[in-house]
């Protein structure tokens, strides 16, 4: 395990009040533990599970106080001989939080290499978002080229991810569901075939077609509907409920 008494600058969760209760202070830099990478955070992605951290009301609840952060992208600090990088390596990185911060330490696992094309911005909006819906599209979805495809919340992080990822893997036709006229330019700048007002949204959907495969991280009231628009065989994957409650 590496020693150091590096100080840093991190956003840290003092209390529970949401993101204006969020202060930046100085703390000791963490130090790399066995199957560790240390990175030098450049960029850091903002995505729904830190927003919910700092009301206290996601599934892991860090103990007070905390420095959140899932993504990130950087420059590898130190890394240890087997972990395939070394410092100076340009990286992106899933953390279990602590990527909010001047210094991170992923497990080196978590951990890839940035693209040469790719800006640290781009990198720190990936891990998360990106590749869930690879796993929820490709292995849970079980989705075929050729189909077609739902996406619920389709201006968002989970949302524009999974319409690029579902055309990235073959589909036939992606229909994005948004709130307004402006989160449906978002969805066809991320590739979406069509786009569905969120109200009403099943009616629209079956005069195009039934759907094979739908992607929900939006929950609420919108399961029912969406099990109406399934094809035979169809599957529906829940990602999230940004709608306020988890489907039952």
């Amino acid at each position: 395990m590496s020693q150091s008494s590096e100080t840093m600058r991190a956003a840290l969760v003092e209390s529970l009040g949401g993101p204006a209760a969020v202060r930046v202070h100085s703390i000791p830099a963490p130090r790399r533990g066995p199957g560790e990478v240390l990175v030098r955070v450049r960029a850091a992605g903002v995505a729904f599970p830190a927003l919910l951290q700092t009301r206290g009301s996601y599934q892991t609840r860090p103990e007070l106080p905390f420095v959140p952060g899932s993504e990130i992208a950087g420059d590898v600090v130190e890394a240890g001989e087997d972990s395939g990088f070394r410092a100076g390596d340009r990286v992106m990185a899933f953390c279990r939080g602590g990527g909010f911060a001047e210094i991170a330490a992923p497990a080196a696992g978590h951990v890839f290499p940035l693209p040469p094309s790719w800006s640290y911005e781009t990198g720190a909006a990936f891990p998360l978002n990106h590749l869930t819906t690879h796993f929820a599209l490709a292995e849970r979805g079980r989705l075929l080229a050729g189909e077609r495809v739902l996406v619920h919340g389709a201006a968002g992080g989970l949302g524009t991810a999974g319409v690029q990822v579902a055309k990235a893997l073959g589909a036939a036709h992606v229909a994005a569901v948004v709130s307004t006229p402006a989160k449906g330019a978002v969805a066809t700048a991320a590739g979406a075939d069509a786009v569905v007002a969120a109200a009403g949204f099943k009616d629209a959907v079956l005069a195009g077609g039934r759907v094979d495969l739908v992607l929900d991280p939006v929950g609420g009231d919108r399961f029912p509907d969406s099990l109406r628009c399934l094809a035979l065989g169809g599957r529906i994957v829940v990602l999230g409920f940004t709608g306020g409650a988890s489907p039952n």
